[in-house]
This record gives C-alpha cells, structure tokens and sequence, in this order.
C-alpha cells in the first residue's frame, strides 16, 4: 500500500511565522516534503515563503542557511498572469516541527508531507542534522 499523504495548509501576514506541527514524539516516523506552494489570497500581491526548522524569522530566503528547508514564491502579473515556484531540498527527512515564514505580503500555503518510518539510526540521525543545522 502506498504511503498516504498529508497536507498542511493556512494563510499567513507578511513578517508573520506558524509553527507546522510535526512531531509526534517518536523519532522514527518522518515526513518528506513532496510540495510547498503560496499564493495571495486576493490575487493581487507578490510574496515569498520559506519553510524552516527555526522559530525565528530569517532575514531572507537564503540557500546557505541550513535552517532553511524550502522555499517558494508568488508573483501576480499585469493582465491576469500570475508565476508561482518552489524549490526543495530533498535531502531532509523531517521528524520534528517546522516552521512557514512569510515575506512582502500576506499568503496562503499549502505544505505537502509523506510519512516514512525509519530505523532507529535513521530517525536519530535526522535529529542530529536538524540540531546541527547553523554549524559550519
């Protein structure tokens, strides 16, 4: 039987953060991210996101920022064009809380997730790389 998925979904301000709970106390169950998409709830503002294992907002959606998991972006166009993207570093198994950032313009969002289950190994050295993420 295939994995099911699940999906977290609300609308944030600009500047504002939301906790994503995940973690349900067992480090071996885990969620892959499997899309992060934004848009402005009223079709007419430009906006990023950026989904982090950090509580604090960070100053920009920067690559080099280990905390920093995903990101996506929305732009609304002139004569009914809109452009959204995301990219996502596939590299994460995620057994613990995230959090969506917003930027420039209030957004809504929708964060798709599979469950796996990992070994005890696997589940501990996610943690660790999670924890050890702003290490150089």
């Amino acid at each position: 039987m295939p994995p099911r998925s699940r999906s977290l979904r609300g609308t944030i301000g600009a500047g504002e953060s939301l906790r994503l709970i995940l973690d349900d106390g067992r480090y071996k169950n885990g969620y892959v991210i499997k899309s992060f998409q934004v848009w402005s709830p009223t079709f007419n503002n430009n906006g990023h996101a950026v989904l982090s294992y950090k509580k604090d907002a960070p100053s920009a959606a920067l690559a080099d920022d280990g905390n920093q998991i995903a990101w996506a972006a929305y732009a609304d166009g002139t004569v009914n064009t809109t452009s959204s993207t995301a990219v996502i570093d596939p590299n994460h198994v995620v057994n613990q809380d995230l959090f969506v950032h917003g930027f420039n313009a209030s957004l809504s969002f929708l964060v798709v997730i599979e469950p796996i289950t990992m070994t005890d190994a696997q589940g501990l050295l996610q943690l660790v790389k999670a924890s050890r993420q702003d290490e150089p």
